[in-house]
């Protein structure tokens, strides 16, 4: 219960502070990186500004280098991002540079043979919840291209990834499940104690993409932690066609010593090759341990 009631308080903080204007920029790759275009089509301009002289058009999965985030930033469709100096290459190979709003651009991408892998920001919109705080949804858009950029097949789920400030993608194989080629990993993460990490999962078959379970870490070192770990059919302990999700909470006993009182639980998913279904929880006795 001391846990829970840590955790709803972190919570309230996270979603009070987010009423405040939040720069979103931290999501996308930075400068020296590269990515690719996420929208259908956007605008090259002359300046960081839509005032700006149109320079040229780029199409979704056009790939970029930012050579730099402005100052300048503008909120489209609510995210509030910089735009970014990139450097491109036309149709003809010509080399090129201009100003994008980044907002146009994939958070991260992952090729796996002639497949790409790419996530946007569609938008982000606002409702107040039950306890009157204003919570962002962000409307998450998974794409797969083919080789020539066309769209084989796109995923929107909304979330609210509570202040999370950075991105990451990953693709880890099929890992045993039946009809599935690949997974693919995205995951919005803090960079602070007590601020989320959301992990969400999406099973490719070749023709669409699948919403496979999700998880979340948090945690404030020395005071408590919340873990969610999968085991797929593959790795080791697995089950054909099943997923496992171990989860665990820690709370400290005191300030003063390294020990806590942990509770474990596992959630069980049944897989038939075109969606996972919970179908067991269990709780386990609560015991205390001392953490290195």
């Amino acid at each position: 219960m001391k846990i829970k009631l840590m955790f709803f308080f972190l919570l309230c903080q996270c979603l009070s502070y987010s009423q405040e204007e939040f720069n979103h920029s931290g999501y996308w790759p930075q400068e020296n990186e590269e990515t690719i275009v996420g929208v259908k089509n956007c605008y090259i301009r002359s300046e960081p500004s839509t005032s700006g002289l149109l320079l040229d058009s780029l199409q979704m999965g056009s790939k970029v280098k930012i050579l730099r985030t402005t100052e300048n930033l503008q909120k489209i469709k609510g995210i509030n991002t910089n735009w970014a100096e990139i450097q491109y290459r036309t149709s003809r190979g010509d080399l090129k540079l201009g100003y994008i709003w980044k907002g146009f651009l994939a958070l991260g991408f992952v090729s796996v043979g002639e497949e790409r892998y790419l996530t946007t920001i569609a938008k982000i919109t606002q409702k107040t919840n039950k306890d009157n705080y204003t919570e962002n949804i962000f409307h998450i858009a998974t794409t797969v291209l083919n080789p020539e950029n066309e769209v084989l097949a796109e995923k929107v789920i909304t979330k609210n990834v509570i202040e999370s400030r950075y991105f990451q993608s990953k693709a880890i194989g099929g890992l045993g499940m039946d009809n599935l080629s690949n997974i693919y990993r995205i995951s919005f993460n803090g960079e602070a104690c007590g601020v989320p990490s959301y992990y969400f999962y999406f099973g490719w078959n070749g023709k669409e993409l699948i919403e496979l379970p999700e998880k979340m870490e948090v945690g404030d070192a020395g005071v408590f932690y919340h873990s969610e770990t999968f085991l797929f059919p593959k790795e080791p302990g697995g089950k054909p066609n099943f997923i496992f999700k171990d989860i665990e909470d820690a709370e400290a006993v005191d300030d003063t010593s390294e020990l806590y009182d942990i509770s474990k639980s596992k959630e069980t998913y049944t897989w038939d090759g075109k969606k996972a279904t919970l179908i067991k929880t269990q709780k386990f006795k609560k015991f205390r341990k001392t953490l290195d």
